[in-house]
């Protein structure tokens, strides 16, 4: 999956007018957070551009945390496609300045190394290790500031929010889904919060 996401991305890129405007990014805070990505970005015109960004995360700060206090060794990993629309509302050099957009997205989730006790009426506890599995589907609203320079070089801000349409939760132990509660994963999980530094180059002339 993550091959071909990567393979279309670069066929796009390849197939595109070399005349167009493209925008090659990375989110540079994802950097510090393990979340790598790369983006692009189609301008249509002016005001309209289209692209999206892959990512992919290794680790997660907060199950680090956890694992610190409580000695334990859970692992993390996330992959997730995200096209994105944008309206730019008053560009100087073609898709700059301050937008607004749509995105959709498709996530991935994976945790490994899951614990959980079972405590039944009668004998002794039973200690279960599992991993989890969420596959989520959902669409989202997001907002920003892009600087380009004369050189190519542009920075951009980016903050968007988002709500899973559907989900699907699987288990390496069956057991399980009697044992947790789905209903409240389910709940927490349902928002998508997007927070964004990046850093790109501008292919193609103004």
């Amino acid at each position: 999956m993550k091959k071909l996401a990567f393979t279309l991305l670069v066929l796009l890129i390849s197939t595109s007018s070399v005349l167009a405007q493209q925008d090659i990014k990375t989110n540079a805070l994802g950097l510090f957070l393990k979340n790598y990505g790369i983006g692009y970005e189609y301008v249509i015109n002016d005001e309209i551009s289209a692209g999206g960004y892959i990512n992919f995360s290794t680790g997660s700060l907060y199950l680090e945390m956890i694992n610190d206090a409580a000695g334990s060794d859970y692992e993390y990993s996330n992959f997730s496609i995200m096209p994105e629309f944008r309206y730019y509302t008053n560009p100087d050099f073609g898709a700059d300045k301050r937008y607004f957009g749509a995105y959709a997205i498709y996530q991935r989730s994976n945790w490994g190394n899951l614990t959980l006790t079972e405590y039944p009426a009668t004998g002794p506890s039973i200690k279960h290790i599992y991993d989890m599995t969420n596959n989520a589907i959902g669409l989202g609203i997001i907002g920003g500031q892009k600087w380009v320079m004369n050189s190519g070089l542009y920075f951009e801000t980016l903050a968007g929010f988002g709500r899973f349409m559907s989900s699907s939760l699987s288990y390496s132990d069956p057991a399980i889904e009697g044992l947790i509660n789905t209903a409240e994963y389910e709940y927490f999980s349902a928002w998508d919060f997007r927070f964004q530094v990046g850093v790109g180059y501008r292919i193609g002339g103004y």
